[in-house]
């Protein structure tokens, strides 16, 4: 019975990775955080019902590195939503398997919603939205 579950699991989680739709979390509006990838394309959002001055994708991809421009995110005439959006290969990188980044809003790092799929806890740093899709 545990192997069956655990195909059906496998199938689901291959299904989801390959959709062109990953790492989205409901915010309290219904609204979504995460990314998506379309072609040869991303684009990530960030949505909250909180205020925002400054909103910047950080991950592993570009070394932690905080606030940098070129990753800051838009804010649209939607309140609340910011995106950025960029071909895959500023994200990938040659050589690396593992691809993970957060939000920086306003100068903090928030954690990614744990209900969201493709979401990691880092001990120490909270969670993490992955991005299996570019391994």
């Amino acid at each position: 019975m545990r192997i069956r579950s655990f195909v059906a699991a496998a199938q689901l989680l291959a299904l989801i990775s390959t959709s062109g739709f990953a790492a989205v979390a409901d915010s309290p509006a219904g609204k979504r955080s995460g990314y998506t990838i379309e072609g040869d394309r991303i684009e990530f959002v960030y949505v909250s019902d909180d205020p925002a001055q400054e909103v910047f994708v950080v991950g592993n991809f570009i070394d932690w590195e905080r606030s940098r421009p070129e990753w800051q995110l838009t804010a649209e005439e939607e309140a609340g939503r910011w995106q950025l959006e960029l071909p895959l290969e500023q994200v990938k990188i040659e050589g690396r398997s593992f691809y993970e980044f957060t939000f920086e809003v306003d100068g903090e790092l928030v954690d990614a919603d744990v209900a969201a799929p493709h979401t990691i806890h880092c001990a120490g740093y909270g969670h993490r939205y992955t991005i299996p899709e570019l391994k």
